[in-house]
């Protein structure tokens, strides 16, 4: 087993890859120049040529596994749906976004079990289920689920990172916590790298961030003084 563990090869990549570039960089009037009365150029690189790109080390093997992570974002759409009839504004970007993510990873799955071979594929995810923009009801359990194991037992089991969320909130005047939702707070002040800096001055901060940095770290330094009275 030592023999065939060192035989392996492992790929690691993010689903982005999957989807087939441009070879050439053409600009619109480029492509109409080169293209005259004929038939559409074809510019987008083949399905091969994008495995020789995302994993030229599995090309020619057999037995390739494939493991899914945060796979709640990769399933097939359900065909001739449009759950997103009701949907509006952000919530109707949002799950034209899960929809399109989900299309680009699970085509590249298709594509690899076609071209190379897969013998496998697990999918790995806190929450295995299907997301708006799918055609199923979101939050449907995915029927390929073999073990369901709940986010808050692993939570109270220490298998996944425990979440932290604002415990303190001192700038007065707001009905809304900025803590909450502190990027769209602080987004357009934060601090830009000039030309020529090599570092940036942490006190350019805006102060909200600086506060809930203190906030968070200073509850850091409660608790570890707490566990540590505990002994």
């Amino acid at each position: 087993m030592i023999g065939d563990l060192k035989s392996v090869k492992i790929v690691i990549t993010n689903y982005h890859a999957f989807k087939l570039r441009e070879r050439m960089d053409l600009s619109k009037g480029g492509r109409s120049l080169l293209q005259g009365r004929g038939e559409a150029i074809e510019t987008l690189e083949t399905e091969g040529q994008m495995l020789q790109r995302v994993m030229p080390g599995l090309m020619g093997m057999k037995n390739v596994i494939a493991l899914n992570d945060e796979a709640h974002h990769c399933y097939r759409e359900k065909p001739n749906h449009d759950d997103e009839g009701d949907l509006k504004g952000d919530e109707k970007k949002e799950a034209q976004k899960n929809t399109d993510a989900a299309r680009v990873w699970i085509t590249g799955l298709e594509i690899v079990k076609r071209k190379i071979g897969l013998s496998r594929v697990i999918d790995l995810s806190a929450t295995p289920f299907f997301l708006s923009g799918s055609g199923y009801a979101e939050g449907t359990l995915f029927p390929w689920t073999m073990s369901d194991f709940s986010l808050m037992d692993a939570i109270e089991c220490g298998i996944v990172k425990l979440p932290r969320v604002p415990v303190a909130d001192n700038i007065p005047g707001e009905e809304m916590p900025k803590f909450r939702n502190l990027w769209e707070n602080i987004r357009t002040r934060m601090p830009k790298k000039r030309r020529g800096e090599s570092t940036l001055d942490p006190l350019s901060l805006p102060t909200e961030l600086q506060t809930a940095l203190e906030a968070l770290y200073g509850h850091y330094e409660k608790t570890y003084e707490l566990w540590e009275k505990e002994g």
